[in-house]
């Protein structure tokens, strides 16, 4: 199951199309995998749709509910690594899920139903704690992204958002993550707008053009154009 997992993340970036059937398949494999019984097997393949997420709300709420409820489901065991994944998979898909109401996957101190956004945040700020720890770029990266989702709780949030998609592309190009780079290029991009500084963007949107031509990301193009 981690292998179809990679595969639906492959699938997300081709393009509209397989965006949409990416999540088809996700809901089945996630509820598939829930049903072997075996927690662990269950957090990993959960873990590993780790697509760079760049809208603030979900396009399919309801499957992204389900899969931030099922992360939140299997708790604080497992290592480090695994429980930063499952918390920037809460982080990342309960944008927008007012009824994510689980517990937050943490050994200490959350109660047991908090606000969706106060729950996303805290997840989010725990995975990149984590992540920064283990020295995982690939973690890392993830978790940043997440942090991302978690950056528009409040008007003038722009500079942090540049700050964040800043770390993710110097993250990226230091180890060599081209989808990675991809993503913080575009928060920058949309950051830079938000700044006024269209200079600084139009360049983001030439070098996000250039690599998504080189590594085969056409959704990039929403962006730029």
């Amino acid at each position: 199951m981690d292998d179809d997992a990679g595969l639906l993340r492959d699938l997300a970036v081709t393009g509209p199309d397989g965006l949409e059937e990416a999540h088809r398949h996700r809901r089945d494999l996630v509820a598939a995998v829930e049903t072997t019984g075996d927690p662990e097997l269950a957090a990993r393949t959960i873990g590993s749709y780790d697509v760079p997420a760049v809208w603030p709300r979900a396009d399919d709420t309801e499957g992204a509910g389900e899969l931030s409820r099922a992360a939140a489901r299997l708790g604080p065991e497992g290592p480090p690594a695994l429980r930063a994944r499952l918390l920037s998979v809460m982080a990342v898909e309960s944008r927008g899920d007012g009824a994510a109401d689980a517990p937050l996957p943490r050994a200490s101190g959350a109660p047991a139903t908090e606000p969706r956004r106060l729950r996303a945040e805290r997840a989010e700020d725990e995975a990149v704690r984590l992540a920064r720890r283990l020295s995982d770029p690939t973690l890392l990266a993830f978790a940043l992204n997440s942090a991302f989702m978690q950056a528009f709780t409040a008007c003038g949030s722009a500079a942090r958002r540049d700050a964040l998609g800043t770390e993710l592309t110097r993250l990226a190009v230091d180890h060599q993550l081209p989808g990675h780079e991809v993503l913080g290029r575009i928060i920058r991009l949309q950051a830079l707008a938000g700044l006024g500084d269209l200079t600084d963007a139009d360049t983001e949107a030439d070098e996000i053009d250039r690599l998504a031509d080189r590594n085969e990301r056409p959704l990039a193009g929403v962006f730029t154009t």
